[in-house]
């Protein structure tokens, strides 16, 4: 496959097999149509660990692990993307790494910054199948399950782990067929994936949907007025802001227009403290 002409050719094969995949859907012997439909993930905003930046768009104390949420949409997105296509395996490793990313990310804002350093680079999806780091960031009965079923799943396909996909495919039986198919068989991918992409998708709306828009905004509205002259301080001597009052005009500025946002949209009262 040296020519050209030959690597075409097999780019082109290549496609038309997930052209087919993507196309085919199959009725399991309990009725069901498979692959299931997922909906759009819909992120309003990801907040930021310090919450006045969604206003004042600077850090006070910047950190390396403040970047993990700039990934968390574009993952999603592919996720749903990949699924769309017909690209499961895909699908479930971005779901994987975008929830093990929105569950550090979220962690990581609830615990000391001190230990943050210790836990950055030792943390990953497997440590909140533990109960301790649901339970700060609130998802033990909720998530618990779903997590601990994305982990083994992760597991097994990631470091190709038989015992785990074996144990995966024997949940699946009942969404597939009454007979045993084995998981490298890729009947069980679209079920997999799906199941990947649906723990992503609760997660978001649970953090991030958008029915949060007006808590992460009023959130980010005190976190301002609290930080007020130490993010004026701050803005002048990192920008040359001839003075602090500068500053703080125009995050009243950004202020009364989030705040006007927020009237015309949920008809709510805010209290005016400028």
């Amino acid at each position: 496959m040296n020519s050209e002409k030959d690597k075409k050719a097999f780019e082109k094969f290549i496609k038309n097999r997930y052209k087919n995949i993507k196309s085919t859907s199959f009725e399991n012997e309990h009725g069901k149509i498979i692959p299931k439909k997922l909906d759009v993930p819909q992120l309003t905003i990801i907040p930021q660990a310090e919450p006045h930046s969604q206003i004042s768009d600077i850090y006070l104390d910047p950190q390396s692990w403040y970047n993990l949420g700039e990934f968390i949409e574009p993952l999603s997105h592919q996720a749903f993307l990949c699924y769309g296509e017909g690209f499961y395996l895909a699908s479930i490793f971005c779901s994987a790494i975008c929830c093990e990313y929105i569950l550090k990310f979220e962690y990581f804002k609830k615990i000391p910054k001190t230990e943050v350093n210790q836990e950055l680079n030792k943390i990953g999806l497997g440590d909140f199948v533990k109960e301790d780091y649901l339970k700060k960031i609130g998802l033990l009965t909720k998530f618990g399950k779903k997590i601990s079923y994305l982990n083994t799943l992760r597991n097994g396909y990631f470091h190709f782990n038989p015992n785990k996909l074996s144990k995966i495919s024997s949940k699946e039986k009942s969404e597939l067929f009454d007979n045993d198919i084995p998981y490298h068989e890729g009947f069980h991918l679209p079920v997999l994936a799906y199941k990947a992409y649906s723990t992503l998708y609760e997660l978001i709306n649970h953090f991030y949907g958008t029915n949060k828009e007006t808590e992460f905004f009023e959130e980010a509205i005190k976190d301002t007025r609290d930080k007020m002259n130490q993010i004026a301080e701050y803005a002048e001597k990192q920008f040359g802001f001839p003075d602090k009052n500068f500053e703080i005009a125009y995050l009243n500025k950004k202020i009364n227009a989030i705040e006007q946002m927020l009237k015309e949209k949920d008809g709510k009262k805010f209290n005016q403290k400028n």
